[in-house]
């Protein structure tokens, strides 16, 4: 939508209530006058507000707020290219994206199908915004996992590494005791042999062979 629709002097909108809401998203860190994005959120806002009650336009206010959180997230990973610079670059896959992200972040439930409404809602009321081709979104939260948290991920890691450090102490010992001999049933009986029952209580038998013998006999 052209920018020059929009008027950024106004910073609250009256509800038909008669309650004020400002719009505190103009501070927010991602939003840029200069930016069509920015702008059409604004133009929606104000459209919107001036004709709901004061609890519809709160909740649109805070899926604008959130969703300008999440844009900033997603640019900040996304080369320039990707970033949105006017209302359009608004896709299916933002809007996708703000839900997981809502998801992730235990955001108010419905909040990215509810800035979607608002979208065409307003569009479909005065015609300045442009047409968006959004999905229909459901609102069960995917069973996929979300990735791990910094902590979460350097538990793992430690959990993985004492493993894979375990794992090369095994090997290593079995190529230690891959040459040695183990334990034949007939060196046990001459144990008993030479010493009678009570010699296997006063025998002191190789580690090295034993666990050699133990190993041969799991395998």
């Amino acid at each position: 939508m052209k920018i020059d629709l929009v008027d950024f002097d106004i910073t609250k909108v009256t509800a038909i209530d008669g309650k004020s809401i400002p719009c505190n998203y103009l501070s927010h860190k991602r939003f840029d006058k200069h930016c069509g994005l920015c702008a059409g959120l604004h133009y929606l806002f104000i459209k919107f507000v001036a004709d709901r009650v004061y609890s519809k336009g709160y909740e649109v206010r805070k899926a604008i707020n959130c969703f300008l959180d999440y844009i900033a997230d997603y640019e900040a990973l996304n080369p320039k290219e990707l970033h949105l610079s006017v209302f359009e670059d608004f896709t299916s896959e933002h809007l996708i994206g703000f839900q997981l992200y809502g998801f992730k972040n235990k955001l108010p439930k419905n909040i990215a199908t509810r800035l979607k409404s608002s979208i065409y809602m307003v569009r479909e009321q005065f015609g300045e915004l442009p047409p968006l081709n959004l999905p229909v979104l459901t609102e069960a939260k995917p069973e996929s996992h979300f990735p791990l948290s910094d902590p979460g991920f350097d538990s793992l890691t430690q959990a993985f590494e004492s493993n894979v450090d375990r794992l090369y102490e095994s090997l290593e010992l079995r190529k230690n005791i891959s040459t040695i001999k183990a334990y034949t049933l007939e060196e046990l009986d001459e144990v008993i042999i030479s010493g009678g029952v009570n010699a296997y209580f006063k025998w002191i038998p190789d580690p090295k062979r034993v666990l050699k013998t133990l190993l041969d006999h799991k395998c």
